[in-house]
């Protein structure tokens, strides 16, 4: 079975299977955007829902303004193709981590891109967000993940920032 492959828009990875779940690490907000900006374009110029989920409210005006920059923004948000939402709306429910809730709320979204004619769904998520204590929750829900996502329409690209306080 040969399994169709997405352009992912980073220069080093050229096309990416669905069901596929990576991540990277970066310094800075500039190293995040020169990742992420481009596998979002890809995404949106490929028909996919895209979703990218930040670690504050000042990194999602950031992120809008550097979409801005390489799409035509508002023609997405006409069609409700991008969204883009502070980890606080996505990972914390009841001010706690609730691994089930969000892979559920992964799969539904998928579900929800594909019936209104996207091809599936592009994700990026920031972490520095978390503390340490988080971790050992969050570990276990990327295995979930990994588990749950294989063969479906979604990408999920997540950013681990170094040396972050």
């Amino acid at each position: 079975m040969v399994k169709e492959l997405r352009p992912s828009g980073i220069k080093s990875i050229s096309r990416i299977p669905w069901g596929t779940h990576f991540g990277f690490f970066y310094h800075t907000q500039t190293e995040l955007f020169k990742i992420v900006v481009p596998y979002i374009k890809a995404g949106l110029g490929n028909n996919e829902y895209c979703l990218w989920i930040t670690s504050s409210p000042e990194e999602s005006a950031r992120a809008q303004a550097e979409l801005r920059k390489v799409v035509d923004w508002d023609k997405y948000a006409r069609n409700n193709q991008i969204e883009i939402r502070d980890y606080r709306n996505w990972y914390l429910t009841a001010k706690k981590i609730q691994p089930a809730a969000v892979l559920k709320k992964w799969l539904q979204k998928t579900a929800d891109a594909r019936r209104r004619g996207f091809a599936g769904i592009r994700v990026t998520s920031a972490t520095s967000w978390m503390r340490d204590k988080d971790w050992p929750k969050f570990s276990r829900y990327e295995r979930e993940i990994n588990e749950n996502i294989a063969g479906k329409n979604i990408l999920l690209l997540c950013s681990y920032r170094l040396g972050r306080q």
